[in-house]
């Protein structure tokens, strides 16, 4: 069941790959090759970096706190967005 279930949902997520392609600005991260299209070879290369960059002592585990770092990073990440939004806005 649980195979099925995962299965479905990646058919699902590669059927979404050109809308996908277009939000993450076409070439980069998801669509390396630019052809508006994420293979299958894009979408596992890129959450292996992310897996990557997460794993911050390459154990091959993401530990609670690798995971807590991370989502602190991230939250700082976003409040600098945010805050450069707002003073280009001004």
């Amino acid at each position: 069941m649980k195979r099925i279930v995962i299965s479905t949902l990646t058919l699902a997520f590669l059927a979404a790959t050109p809308a996908l392609a277009d939000n993450y600005g076409g070439k980069g991260k998801w669509d390396a090759n630019g052809d508006g299209m994420i293979s299958k070879t894009e979408f596992m290369a890129a959450h292996e970096a992310r897996f990557a960059e997460i794993d911050a002592d390459n154990d091959g585990n993401i530990s609670k706190d690798e995971m807590k770092s991370q989502r602190e990073a991230r939250k700082e990440k976003m409040k600098e967005r945010r805050a450069n939004r707002q003073s280009n806005n001004d």
